[in-house]
């Protein structure tokens, strides 16, 4: 992937954590990290001999203050525009490819921590558990040091009695969709916004579905809305079907959770944005989405991940990454809450997804204590995407007329 990005830095992954209270002294924020590096060892492993695998570091282990920096700012510039910035920055690959930057100066009260990674080095499941050792409770296992369970949970094993065979590979293309039809110009943008926690939560509660499910039927009316020639009845019949993307799922079991590489399988999820109403495309999305079809999939991709050869590998990466047959990847991150840094509260938790060589859009959701945000990495070719957050708005606002009123 690295090699068919436009550079190194289209591969970096990690995120942006906003936290109250007056920013602490770069000194003191390395002596935190350098006190938790020994429940994330996953933070000491670099690449080894020739790039061929990963060893931890020798010697006096990680060299805090280079991996830790700062980034200070005047007053009132913008901090999130300086955080993107910073994911671009190069990641030396005679070190561990990780770094944490302190961006601060932009007020008095408020802050911003940027760690970033590269994709080969960790996956966003990886990243939050990270970081939720850093600023939380969790411990990690030292890479490597428990093996694959051979044998996945019942449930996963079970065959559902009435659903066709899922083989779980884009094998149509999907409809196609204007934002994705332009020359790619290699800059990106992101933006992030927080949905209406309480709206999600509501709706969730009267359909029976999830707050994560209510998010992606959300995102479905967001897209009908905001490229509504793409839906029309004007538009060929064949480009009115849904809109199919890419959902990883982990696949690391709970007691081995290293949080090292990439452990991911991807799950085709087609958004009904043919479909007119909001209970259709919600009923669409809990359809694609039931436990039972995640498990199964995790279970097969566990599998294959054992014995997958490279060749092949290399030929599912180009199926999955190919616009033409999944639009986009969409992901959710659920974070532990209440994370702190040295005792300030961290506010929020912004995930920054890579952009995949021939992707035009990825979105992320995080679901982090009460709230639940949005975030969007798009290259510069895709169009009024400040559109997209009013329409996802209004999408949600729609959905909600599916909630009883008292």
């Amino acid at each position: 992937m690295a090699e068919q990005g436009a550079d190194e830095s289209h591969m970096h992954i990690g995120a942006i954590m906003r936290v109250d209270g007056p920013p602490p002294s770069l000194a003191s924020l390395r002596d935190h990290v350098a006190g938790r590096i020994q429940h994330a060892p996953v933070l000491e492993y670099r690449l080894g001999h020739r790039r061929r695998w990963w060893e931890p570091v020798s010697g006096l282990g990680v060299d805090v203050a280079a991996h830790v920096e700062e980034m200070p700012l005047r007053p009132s510039a913008d901090a999130l525009a300086a955080a993107a910035a910073v994911m671009r920055r190069p990641l030396p690959p005679d070190r561990p490819l990780w770094a944490l930057t302190l961006v601060h100066g932009y007020a008095s009260d408020q802050y911003l921590l940027c760690y970033r990674t590269h994709h080969m080095f960790q996956d966003g499941m990886s990243v939050t558990a990270t970081l939720e050792t850093l600023f939380g409770n969790r411990r990690l296992a030292r890479p490597g040091s428990r093996p694959i369970p051979r044998k996945a949970p019942g449930p996963a094993k079970a065959k559902p009695k009435h659903q066709p065979f899922d083989l779980g590979l884009p094998l149509r293309r999907c409809a196609r969709w204007s934002p994705i039809r332009g020359p790619l110009t290699r800059h990106r943008t992101l933006r992030t916004f927080e949905l209406d926690s309480r709206t999600l939560e509501a709706v969730a509660h009267s359909t029976g579905a999830s707050v994560n499910q209510v998010c992606l039927a959300a995102l479905t009316g967001a897209l009908r809305a905001w490229t509504p020639r793409d839906w029309s009845r004007t538009a060929p019949a064949n480009d009115r079907r849904g809109l199919a993307v890419a959902m990883p799922v982990n696949l690391r079991s709970p007691d081995r959770d290293g949080a090292l590489g990439n452990h991911v399988a991807v799950l085709p999820v087609v958004l009904a944005c043919e479909q007119e109403s909001p209970q259709r495309q919600l009923e669409s999305i809990v359809a694609q989405t039931q436990a039972r079809r995640i498990l199964r999939h995790r279970a097969r991709g566990r599998a294959l991940e054992r014995f997958m050869s490279y060749p092949v590998a290399r030929v599912l990466f180009t199926r999955f990454t190919d616009p033409c047959y999944l639009a986009m990847v969409v992901t959710t991150v659920r974070v532990a809450p209440g994370l702190t840094v040295l005792g300030s509260p961290v506010r929020d938790f912004l995930p920054c997804p890579p952009l995949a060589p021939g992707q035009h859009i990825v979105i992320a959701l995080t679901q982090y204590g009460p709230k639940v945000t949005a975030s969007l990495l798009a290259d510069n070719v895709v169009p009024e995407l400040d559109r997209l957050e009013a329409c996802w708005h209004q999408a949600l606002a729609g959905l909600q007329r599916l909630t009883p009123t008292k």
